[in-house]
């Protein structure tokens, strides 16, 4: 079985230059963009230049543990969780046997809405957003700079400059001209400011705020009385360039203060040290010794560079679900030894992660080649199935042998022996816990029941070459002797399990499932002669019967029917083709719930006389080891592989009716035909073979 869980946030954050080859893009935001970047790019901007991109992924683990707690997917230990990245395809080079790194975010931060993945332009604002150099901007506040404007003439102003550049590294040269009354996004107004140092401020802040409703700079502007004040409209950690010009220099404006520090969420280790590329669990970062604080690392290797992503991150999932860790998400870059290689004196050195000021990552071991561009989707992709997601998988496969049972036979190995039948007790439609009275509980249910086997004879003790008559056992006898009205007991084999004890060789330990469900496990030796004994009747009890305390009163809770079978040698090599179908698929199927589909199968070859059609139904074939695959029909994308690893996690159940499944339909996307095509494991040449028919259906939005 298998659920999905798509991305709830993830953007890219970079300290690659911008076009102009001078300017770092880490003030730029590109959270729920379509695509994400990894990349490692040396030597593009000077000869020793390192640039480098992450991506930042979060996924709902709120939801999964809600799922867990409702019993949708399995307790910790029964389910697999896996990290799926999908390859978007570009026009640049993947990079070979790029190394791929994947750890735990440690802090969190805000996704943004940048979507320029090229020029870097989409800067962080104040209110939402993270960048290579912060987690975050909320309560942040920006750089601010102070100009006194003074009281000159227009011959003492006329011609000046005043310099303004943004963090961005954008700068406006504004000139004072004395011909005008109304500032302009490159001229400050002097005509009616002459000795007038409040008008003069005014006309100072109007320049500079044309030039910011332009786009050519990041800067707005109030003035009262003759101060003006700057603040810059992108909030980076950035340093920015004083105000200058020759209006500063000629003393016709003073520089009351310059550019202020911006007040940011930095990415940060645990002592508060400022980093650059973001803030993860590293070994050096456990702070619960107490508990169990494991740091995981994962990493993936792709030859092609064109791959995509899966890994294992189960410990991750868990460790989230139980709050031994928070949920900030996970980072994906290259391995240190292949990001660029950076000799710059950052704060501390790459080891710990640390930054200087432009964001450049000290790395001196790292690569002098080039590993440009991984290219991921996003959430925000159009393409349903190559979203980010988590995937959980386990296997929920019920092998019900009540309808392909067997007696113990040399043939076979001691597994191969074994038989596995379930009982199953639904209580007003629904599958419940039968409630125990005896010592041995697990939440007020039984946690123990026991199984014994009886061939229902009335004519005569069948062990003894009489009569067997297919009769159900009207009680539980108190002893394994023959009985008229009971039948009589069936030799099991025992096993080193505790399934059957050799001292009870009568009696089979079975044991609860999952809710409602009850199993148990043994090999069937039967009668000296099998072949006389056409049905058999399992019953289900907890009590003394040779087991547990005398004391305690035998209760029967079930009593079921079983025809065994009888392994015989063949002088045929026999290769198996079959017929099947998918007795209940429905045309179209809301993209709501689960369904169970039923599968029939028989043999293709089988050719009945006009008399066996006439009067017997064609036994439907059960395939012990199957599994199913999905296709959208428009395109034959498949959007569901077979999952035939060691959790068989699309693997097909059987019981007394047959082969069956389980499918989640909201793991497609609604709107499109889909396809089911089914594959068998032939034990006779080790290898899974696919079926040749498809089975469609549609999937249609729910509509509340």
């Amino acid at each position: 079985m298998l659920r999905r869980y798509t991305a709830s946030a993830d953007t890219t954050i970079t300290n690659a230059y911008k076009s102009n080859l001078s300017t770092r893009g880490t003030g730029s935001n590109m959270g729920a963009s379509d695509v994400m970047d990894v990349f490692s790019i040396y030597g593009r901007q000077s000869t020793s230049s390192a640039e480098l991109s992450r991506a930042l992924i979060k996924f709902p683990i709120d939801g999964i543990s809600t799922d867990r707690t409702n019993s949708k997917i399995p307790a910790s230990g029964s389910v697999d969780f896996f990290l799926r990245l999908y390859n978007a395809p570009n026009t640049r080079t993947a990079p070979k046997d790029a190394k791929y790194v994947f750890m735990m975010v440690s802090q969190s931060w805000q996704e943004g809405v940048g979507l320029d993945m090229e020029g870097y332009t989409d800067l962080t604002l104040g209110n939402e957003g993270c960048d290579w150099m912060t987690g975050s901007n909320s309560g942040a506040t920006a750089s601010k700079a102070t100009l006194t404007a003074l009281s000159k003439t227009s011959g003492q102003a006329s011609t000046r400059t005043l310099v303004v550049t943004d963090v961005g590294g954008s700068a406006v040269t504004f000139t004072i001209d004395n011909s005008l009354t109304t500032s302009t996004a490159t001229k400050i107004a002097f005509g009616n400011a002459g000795s007038n140092a409040t008008q003069f401020a005014t006309n100072i802040a109007a320049a500079i705020n044309a030039a910011n409703d332009a786009g050519t700079l990041g800067v707005t502007a109030t003035s009262s009385g003759a101060v003006v004040s700057l603040t810059m409209t992108i909030i980076s950690i950035n340093d920015n360039t004083n105000v200058a010009g020759t209006a500063i220099t000629d003393s016709v404006i003073t520089a009351t203060s310059q550019w202020s520090a911006a007040t940011v969420t930095h990415w940060h280790d645990i002592n508060g040290t400022m980093l650059a590329g973001g803030s993860y669990h590293t070994a050096a970062a456990i702070v619960n010794p107490d508990v169990n604080t494991e740091i995981h690392i994962f990493d993936q290797t792709l030859s092609n560079g064109t791959e995509n992503i899966e890994v294992n991150i189960t410990p991750w999932v868990e460790q989230w679900i139980a709050g031994t860790y928070s949920n900030y998400g996970i980072g994906v870059m290259l391995t240190s030894s292949q990001e660029a290689s950076s000799s710059v004196d950052a704060l501390a050195g790459y080891a710990s992660g640390r930054a200087d000021d432009d964001g450049e990552m000290q790395n001196p071991s790292g690569s002098t080649t080039s590993y440009y561009i991984k290219r991921l989707f996003g959430r925000g992709s159009q393409y349903f199935f190559k979203r980010p997601v988590i995937e959980a998988r386990w296997n929920d496969i019920t092998r019900d042998d009540r309808s392909n049972f067997y007696f113990s036979s040399s043939l076979a190995s001691g597994e191969d022996n074994l038989n596995t039948i379930y009982f199953y007790n639904y209580v007003r439609g629904r599958l419940t816990d039968i409630p125990s009275t005896a010592t041995e509980k697990v939440r007020s249910h039984i946690k123990t029941i026991y199984v014994s086997v009886y061939s229902g004879s009335v004519g005569g003790d069948w062990i003894n070459g009489g009569q067997v008559d297919d009769v159900a056992p009207s009680d539980i006898p108190v002893s394994g002797a023959t009985s008229a009205n009971t039948g009589s007991y069936q030799f099991l084999s025992a096993d080193d399990g505790e399934k059957v004890r050799s001292g009870f060789l009568t009696v089979v330990t079975g044991g609860i499932v999952e809710t409602g469900i009850y199993s148990a496990s043994f090999a069937f030796t039967g009668s000296k002669n099998p072949a006389a004994l056409s049905t058999i009747y399992d019953v289900w009890f907890t009590g003394s019967h040779n087991t547990v305390n005398a004391s305690d009163a035998i209760v029967q809770y079930y009593t079921g029917s079983i025809i065994p079978k009888v392994l015989n040698a063949t002088p045929i090599s026999n290769k198996p083709n079959y017929y099947c179908n998918v007795i209940n698929l429905r045309d179209k199927y809301l993209n709501d719930g689960t369904v169970r589909l039923n599968l029939y199968v028989r043999d293709k070859n089988w050719s009945p006389t006009i008399y066996t059609k006439a009067n017997s139904n064609v036994e439907n074939l059960i395939i012990q080891s199957a599994s199913y695959r999905v296709l959208r029909v428009v395109d034959n994308n498949e959007v569901i592989s077979y999952g035939t690893g060691s959790d068989l996690y699309t693997g097909l159940s059987y019981d007394d009716s047959g082969n069956y499944f389980d499918f989640d339909m909201s793991l497609l996307q609604p709107g499109y035909e889909y396809g089911f095509k089914f594959s068998f494991y032939d034990s006779a040449v080790a290898s899974w073979v696919e079926q040749d028919k498809i089975f469609k259906f549609r999937v249609e939005n729910y509509e509340y």
